[in-house]
């Protein structure tokens, strides 16, 4: 759980700094 929990958290910060389209295409993956 902690690994995925921390997995998530870099990811989010990942989605939040990279450009709308490419955060829009991150979310229709997951």
């Amino acid at each position: 759980e902690r690994v995925s929990s921390s997995h998530q958290a870099s990811t989010r910060g990942v989605m939040e700094m990279a450009a709308p389209e490419l955060r829009v295409g991150n979310i229709a993956c997951l």
